[in-house]
């Protein structure tokens, strides 16, 4: 992107596998060691391990949580054999940044709470278990200690069949992305991964 009489100018041009080609360039002169995406629609990434001599390594980066479940985008990355990586600090509970300032123990929905209290565990916990047995990694950032604590201390339940049932059925498809890009310049390019009817994994 570019500044134009102090506004934001994007480049519509932009096409991802010519930037992928340019960085698997790099990586063949030594300048870069290996290549991952972040915040592709199954589309995008579809393309680019299409086209990739350089496959994307080990994981793809993007949100995803009980109500933002991007079930076709994961089953297509299981297709590669990948690892997934959730990337937020507060996705993994379905919470923007300002409903963090006020709440600490996850999704408050009746359905986490219950699960919960069956457990004697936060929300916050169950959801990070929900992620977890599905074989997903998440990473989620907390600096109080007793979180960091509460965040490791999931492995010793699991979950019921029924109880990851129920917690499926929370997902609200696009409808339930939490973290809003409209604040930045680009809706309108043809590789905006964001826009509603675009294979964003639901």
């Amino acid at each position: 992107m570019k500044m134009k009489d102090r506004k934001t100018e994007v480049d519509r041009s932009t096409n991802l596998e010519t930037v992928w080609k340019a960085l698997e360039a790099e990586v063949d002169a030594g300048r870069v060691k290996s290549l991952g995406i972040s915040n592709f629609n199954a589309d995008q990434a579809q393309r680019i391990v299409n086209i990739a001599k350089h496959k994307p390594m080990n994981h793809h980066q993007y949100e995803t949580h009980a109500y933002f479940q991007q079930k076709a985008l994961r089953k297509l990355i299981k297709t590669w054999n990948y690892r997934l990586w959730l990337r937020s600090i507060w996705e993994p509970w379905a919470q923007s940044f300002l409903q963090l300032r006020r709440i600490s123990n996850g999704l408050l929905d009746p359905t986490v709470e219950k699960i919960a209290k069956k457990y004697n565990k936060t929300t916050a916990q169950i959801l990070l278990r929900f992620l977890t047995q599905q074989g997903i990694v998440v990473i989620p950032k907390s600096v109080t200690p007793t979180r960091i604590q509460q965040n490791i201390e999931i492995f010793d339940i699991e979950l019921t069949a029924d109880e990851m049932k129920e917690l499926e059925a929370l997902d609200k498809g696009f409808a339930g992305r939490t973290v809003n890009f409209n604040a930045f310049k680009g809706e309108d390019h043809p590789e905006y991964p964001f826009k509603t009817g675009q294979q964003s994994g639901t």
